[in-house]
């Protein structure tokens, strides 16, 4: 009448079925085989459905572990889950709660006090594919699921325990996506690099780590491993979706490696725009060979700010900035309306090259010809334009600056008003540029 309830020593005391189960009558029970899932019938609250019961079966085991205790983790179909939500039937459309999408994975803490704790996925090379630290130590049984993605610290730094705090509060009010609480969320795509990737990984044999450190003591590991199976409407081969693997896993590397660039492109820019505006508010108390340096050492920033890109967002095709200095216009910028036509030729920068194979990450195709070969060229590119951005950042601005003081110009703090960020966007918020 209250509910379910259920037993782990074989009838001498019961416990009831909590969390979201709802507290009515329950008239039946099925264990499903397949699936191992428990099926409940309730009275005015329909089917409830209790995916995969081998750690209840198992929690009797469990509880004797000293620290703590991963169950099984069930084999899993990897494939794309349609988000679309359209039945077709309009408003008349009935829609189910479906399981949540990927490997569950479950766990208990029995209590001891735990200093820190992460779960690891590994595939059957050994290489760690995603970890997610853990932030609640307290006694009881957890369940989260892995989307089957790769992530940090494969694709960069996994992220630290406030971090992933503050996601979860997040997505509690409503803000985030799926929260840090399983292993969703995260990732970018289409606004150029924006923090480690997330993509599919494929299909396999992988492992799930659970490394509990306790306050006193030495780690413990537990391990369990399962399956991801092929989808059978995936038309990719087994060797074509490794291929694509190792191309996303490059497209990753590559990302992070921009990221830093772009950072320092930003480092510099903060340099470099009070002294260009400085030299242009007093002019003329520059010598024609001073001019001509600020304008050369303009036109190299311009040069490396337009093909490497900024993380406020600047350059070409990517998003609004954060705010701040607006950043020099680049070749094939349209500010004027849509009548304006440019006749610069275009050339494709490392930012663009680098978008026209992020959307790799989240679509399953073969990667081109082009792509493969912009993969490969890319991280020579950015070393040269790197080392451009260092000369200027180390010789030039600092020499450059020098000459100005000594030229009576009156050098000001940098500062006020946020400018405009790159094109496609205002300052103080990112949008993805036209």
């Amino acid at each position: 009448e209250f509910g379910a309830f259920f037993t782990t020593d074989r009838g001498q005391s019961w416990s009831q079925l909590t969390g979201d189960f709802p507290p009515v009558p329950v008239w039946d029970l099925k264990i499903q085989t397949r699936e191992h899932d428990l099926v409940a019938a309730t009275f005015g609250r329909g089917i409830w459905i209790m995916d995969d019961i081998t750690p209840l079966e198992q929690l009797a085991a469990a509880k004797q572990a000293r620290v703590a205790y991963l169950f099984p983790v069930r084999d899993q179909l990897l494939y794309n889950p349609d988000n679309s939500h359209d039945s077709g039937m309009g408003t008349t459309g009935y829609e189910g709660a479906n399981p949540p999408f990927g490997a569950i994975i479950t766990y208990l803490l029995n209590g001891t006090p735990v200093k820190s704790a992460r779960l690891e996925i590994s595939d059957a090379s050994g290489t760690v594919v995603r970890t997610l630290p853990l932030t609640d130590h307290a006694a009881g049984m957890y369940r989260t699921t892995w989307d089957m993605k790769a992530g940090p610290p494969l694709t960069g730094p996994v992220p630290t325990d406030s971090a992933v705090k503050a996601q979860a509060e997040a997505a509690a009010r409503g803000r985030g996506g799926r929260g840090a609480g399983g292993f969703g969320g995260g990732g970018f795509f289409g606004r150029g690099a924006q923090g480690p990737a997330n993509f599919p990984v494929v299909p396999g044999h992988y492992v799930a780590k659970l490394i509990v450190t306790p306050e006193s003591g030495a780690p413990v590991t537990m391990s369990q491993g399962f399956d991801l199976t092929k989808d059978a409407a995936q038309t990719l081969t087994i060797a074509e979706l490794h291929s694509l693997d190792a191309f996303r896993r490059g497209v990753a590397d590559f990302s992070l490696s921009l990221q830093h660039a772009q950072a320092r492109v930003d480092s510099a820019q903060t340099a470099w725009e009070p002294l260009k505006a400085a030299a242009e508010r007093d002019s003329a108390k520059l010598s024609p060979e001073l001019k001509k340096r600020v304008a050369e050492a303009d036109t190299a920033f311009t040069h490396v700010y337009c093909d490497v890109g900024s993380a406020r967002g600047g350059g070409r095709g990517f998003g609004g900035g954060r705010g701040g200095a607006a950043g020099p216009r680049c070749p094939g910028q349209n500010f004027g309306g849509e009548d304006e036509v440019s006749t610069e030729p275009v050339v494709r920068t490392i930012q663009q090259k680098f978008q026209g194979m992020s959307y790799l990450l989240t679509v399953t195709f073969n990667p081109t010809t082009q792509q493969r070969s912009d993969l490969a060229a890319l991280p020579a590119d950015l070393k040269k334009q790197d080392a451009a951005l260092a000369e200027l950042r180390t010789r030039l601005i600092p020499e450059l600056e020098s000459a100005l003081k000594e030229a009576g110009v009156e050098m000001r703090a940098p500062g006020g008003r946020g400018g405009r960020g790159g094109r496609g966007g205002r300052g103080g918020r990112g949008g993805v540029g036209r």
